[in-house]
Parts: structure tokens; C-alpha cells; sequence
């Protein structure tokens, strides 16, 4: 049986999400680095091992859930998360899924839509979600 931790956030109890922990309040993910970066590397076809850089992050710390000590703050493709170097990661709301979008997707400047010009998929990441439906389904 899994340890019962609660989420960092807003106190409720995490619940099994196949490889991670997730929050039914906030919706907030629970998990391991060594998860991350399988979910990471399967985000490529074939999978392909990739480096996640983390960069430290001034934001205010918050607990780890599993232990209670103050996580270290990091960004990791520019999008702010949670890490307890001996337990795991944390992600806010639609955060993991930013990641994993930042590893398939190279930074793009941004782009302005003029009026009456059509949306166009490719600008706006094409099928992405599509992709992470997919990977994390062959993980549940």
C-alpha cells in the first residue's frame, strides 16, 4: 500500500494516478524525477532520453508533501514547479502538461493573429494534447 501524503497546495489527500500522485481539488501531480524523466523521453517516437535543465526559481517555497521540509523552487522549459531533491516533483495545475509540451515543442516567439486571419493548428502546437493523452495513457 502507497503512503498516504496530501497535497502541498490545498491539504487534501493525493490519490494513485497511475505513475503519480494527483490532487481531485486542485489538480495538482505528485511525482518522482525518475518518472519525469521517463514521461520526458516518451514524449519523442521512438523515446529518446532528454535533458531537463532546472533553473533555480525566486518564488516562495512550499512543503513536500511526503517529508514536510521546503522544496526548492525551479523552472524547468520556463515553467515553474516544486522539487524536494529526495522525494520528488511537484506541478501546479496544467504544469506537467507544460513541461512535456516544452520538450516536443521548441520555444516559439510568439505571434500575433491579425483580424479575420484563420487559426491555424500548426501555430498553435498542432495535436499536443493529443500526444500527451497518448503517452500517458500507455502509462496507466
Amino acid at each position: 500500500m502507497t503512503e498516504a501524503i496530501n497535497c502541498p497546495r490545498c491539504a487534501v489527500m493525493l490519490v494513485d494516478k497511475g505513475p503519480m500522485r494527483a490532487c481531485t481539488q486542485c489538480n495538482g501531480n505528485w511525482l518522482d524525477v525518475d518518472r519525469l524523466h521517463h514521461m520526458a523521453a516518451e514524449m519523442h517516437s521512438p523515446p529518446r532520453q532528454v535533458k531537463l535543465v532546472f533553473d533555480a526559481d525566486p518564488r516562495p517555497r512550499i512543503a513536500c508533501p511526503a517529508c514536510g521540509f521546503d522544496m526548492d523552487p525551479w523552472k524547468v522549459h520556463g515553467v515553474p514547479i516544486d522539487r524536494c531533491v529526495k522525494h520528488g516533483v511537484w506541478f501546479d495545475r496544467d504544469e506537467l502538461q507544460q513541461v512535456l509540451q516544452g520538450v516536443v515543442l521548441p520555444a516559439q516567439p510568439a505571434r500575433v493573429q491579425l483580424a479575420g486571419e484563420p487559426v491555424s493548428s500548426s501555430s498553435s502546437g498542432g495535436d499536443f494534447l493529443g500526444l500527451v493523452i497518448d503517452v500517458l495513457s500507455e502509462m496507466f
